[in-house]
């Protein structure tokens, strides 16, 4: 087992658990931690980063486990969607906080699917770890 993919993975934990606090309290009408969420950005950009060069190495084992290959390709767009939506979504909500809006707030459906999308991302590639190694 990797060292730096147990790393990646406590870590993964810890920042989807700060995008989600982030998130949840600007919906319930709270002040936007942009920094907080900007930072969570980088730090998950380069998790991803790092999760690409381990792709192919899961991609040989999991066809050895045919169970496994479609997890970790679905696990894989799935979380390359939920950062460019987690992008969008820091940035429309930073624009609407400067002008006193609430972009969360006046979006909700949107913002309850981004969270649903987000946990599914945590927990299957969780579960790829956990099957993997």
């Amino acid at each position: 087992m990797p060292i730096l993919s147990s790393i990646i993975a406590v870590l993964e934990v810890f920042i989807y658990g700060i995008i989600f606090y982030s998130v949840v309290t600007h919906f319930s009408g709270k002040k936007l931690k942009a920094k907080l969420l900007g930072w969570s950005i980088i730090i998950q950009l380069s998790a991803i980063i790092y999760m690409l060069t381990r792709l192919k190495p899961a991609q040989i084992l999991a066809r050895t486990q045919s169970h496994l290959e479609l997890l970790v390709v679905g696990h894989a767009l799935l979380s390359i969607l939920v950062f460019f939506w987690l992008v969008i979504l820091f940035f429309k909500a930073r624009n609407f906080a400067v002008v006193g809006r609430n972009y969360l707030q006046e979006n909700k459906k949107s913002t309850y699917l981004f969270l649903v999308f987000l946990s599914l991302s945590l927990l299957s590639g969780e579960l790829i770890f956990f099957l993997v190694y």
